[in-house]
């Protein structure tokens, strides 16, 4: 089979149209203009296979004693296969999120730390603040095109991607058990959010009531919330077991508003950290 070789012109087209390096450095080069602490292209052992994976983007933002980190990656979606989340309306027991909190070990009158002691989760009492009660979260995702004049869909890319934000957490809740330690306090609290981000104009969202009617149309949203529920422990893990309640899925429009709003420490911080409305989970 003859194959044309390829050049300079393919591959800049390619650059130009399908890499997601682009979409990388202009999410890296925001969360710099705002000061926030970021890592790129970094490396980690993923909590599954313990194979080494790539990271696209980390980034921390600190007020005192807290600390918003951002697990961050980045899909080069295209507008002719675009990304298209389906929502109902949150229930109660999808409202909540978790902050981990690492204080200095208990010490026995032998000496010896306990190995599981120095970190403990809060968990809303009521509805989270981040995520409302009866408002639209994504349920299931896919993106959607035409080949041969026909409809087709495929989620196993955009899983792929949003699988490592998801896996790119452990690293961030692990390092997270030292942020006493770097920000000389007795105690520290930290939230993790994972986020996947893509091109302005490639994600669309579809909402249903709760029993499954559609209420409207296809409408393009640039943020949107994902229910994954998903508890992070692996065996020999010595730390609280956190749990991320909700994926972040942005168009890069979508980022720019989210990371400005942890980089602000304004009325954002006061949601994440909703002191008045945590319980520590037994």
């Amino acid at each position: 089979m003859n194959q044309k070789e390829i050049g300079p012109k393919e591959i800049v087209e390619w650059l130009d149209n399908q890499s997601g390096f682009t979409l990388e450095m202009k999410v890296l080069s925001y969360a710099l203009s705002l000061g926030l602490e970021s890592e790129h292209g970094g490396t980690y052992s993923d909590p599954v296979t313990d194979k080494p994976r790539q990271f696209d983007i980390r980034c921390t933002a600190r007020n005192k004693n807290m600390a918003i980190k951002l697990a961050i990656e980045c899909k080069a979606l295209s507008k002719e296969f675009p990304l298209v989340i389906q929502r109902v309306p949150r229930r109660k027991k999808e409202s909540f999120h978790d902050v981990f909190y690492t204080y200095e070990p208990d010490v026995s009158p032998a000496g010896i730390r306990d190995i599981f002691g120095g970190s403990e989760i809060f968990r809303t009492i009521t509805e989270s603040p981040l995520y409302p009660i009866d408002k639209p979260v994504g349920k299931a995702c896919n993106q959607i095109g035409k080949r041969n004049n026909k409809l087709f869909a495929n989620d196993s890319e955009i899983y792929d991607k949003w699988a490592q934000a998801i896996s790119s957490v452990y690293d961030l809740i692990a390092d997270s058990v030292n942020e006493r330690e770097k920000i000389d306090f007795d105690g520290a609290l930290t939230v993790v959010f994972p986020v996947l981000v893509v091109p302005d104009g490639c994600l669309w969202c579809v909402d249903y009531d709760s029993k499954g009617d559609r209420l409207s149309e296809p409408k393009p949203r640039n943020e949107v919330e994902f229910y994954i529920s998903k508890d992070y422990w692996r065996r020999g893990q010595t730390y609280a077991v956190y749990t991320v309640s909700h994926l972040q899925i942005v168009t890069f429009s979508g980022y720019k508003c989210f990371s400005k709003k942890v980089a602000s420490k304004s009325k954002f911080w006061e949601w994440v950290f909703p002191i008045e409305n945590l319980k520590e989970i037994e």
